[in-house]
């Protein structure tokens, strides 16, 4: 018997509903129903997924030590600008705006961009100081919409190709650390711990963007690494500090080292609920600090 080909198959398939007008109506609405259900799931997943970029983001700008405000508003722009730049490019992104557009990052990041250079442009410290604050804000509250999503039974979006300039710019970040932290080693001063603290923000940042397609655990280790000897080395500088305030100042910066090594232990063990918990952990002491009550 010779084989049907695609045409009579499909024919074949629907001719009994043409037969029967209402079973065809029945069919149209599950097989609407089921697909409405199956690209909902999907892009919640897209949505959830962006949850824990978000995150990072949010606490890395609430935790904002300084001190030149200025200087660090042009840094996070910066940052911003390239989580946006990923995130945007991301599986389904475009329709996740389309559906869900109080959900996307592009809207949100592209204010909070607006503001920090701005923030930049009118090099008042005080100022940029508050829309760094600010930003956090509104990142976090992005975060805190899109959590809501349930996690899905199953994971779509387990892992993706890292564009080019994402690597470049990860493995420069990764040079970099290394070499202020092997400065810090030797000139042990407030300045060299600041500026380590700062290669060291931005290098966690990028390999967090990336998680989902950098593989080379050997430099995430060395990394680790790093950031070990700058917390150690930082905490020599601040307990060599006879000035009360720079000394608490310092320690400052140590503790968020520590809070950075205690991230990456995580994401090598590939704990991200623990993860989670340590970002939590950041923000909750950022918003007491402030004497500001944490929102739901």
């Amino acid at each position: 018997m010779k084989p049907l080909n695609f045409k009579q198959i499909i024919v074949k398939f629907f001719d009994p509903l043409t037969k029967h007008p209402f079973h065809t109506i029945i069919a149209s609405i599950v097989i609407g129903i089921t697909s409405y259900i199956g690209v909902d799931i999907v892009l919640a997943e897209v949505v959830r997924q962006n949850t824990y970029e978000l995150h990072m983001l949010s606490a890395e700008l609430l935790n904002e030590l300084g001190p030149c405000y200025i200087g660090e508003s042009g840094r996070h722009a910066e940052m911003i600008k390239q989580y946006t730049k990923h995130l945007e490019q991301r599986q389904l992104a475009a329709l996740v705006r389309v559906l869900y557009p109080k959900y996307g990052t592009k809207k949100e990041f592209d204010s909070v961009l607006l503001s920090l250079e701005k923030a930049v442009k009118e090099n008042d410290g005080e100022k940029a100081k508050e829309v760094i604050w600010q930003a956090g804000l509104s990142i976090n509250k992005l975060y805190i919409l899109s959590k809501k999503f349930p996690r899905s039974p199953i994971a779509w979006f387990d892992s993706e190709d890292l564009p080019s300039w994402l690597l470049t710019d990860l493995n420069k970040a990764f040079v970099d650390s290394n070499d202020v932290v092997n400065k810090l080693k030797n000139d042990q001063t407030r300045e060299a711990a600041i500026e380590a603290c700062i290669a060291n923000r931005k290098t966690i940042l990028l390999l967090f963007l990336g998680r989902l397609g950098y593989d080379n655990e050997e430099k995430i280790k060395s990394f680790l690494s790093d950031v070990k000897r700058s917390y150690e080395y930082t905490k020599d500088v601040a307990e060599k500090e006879e000035n009360e305030k720079v000394k608490e100042e310092i320690f400052e910066i140590a503790i968020s080292e520590e809070h950075r090594v205690k991230i990456l232990e995580s994401m090598l063990a590939n704990d991200m609920d623990k993860v989670c918990d340590l970002l939590r952990e950041a923000i909750e002491r950022a918003y007491k600090k402030r004497g500001e009550k944490l929102p739901e």
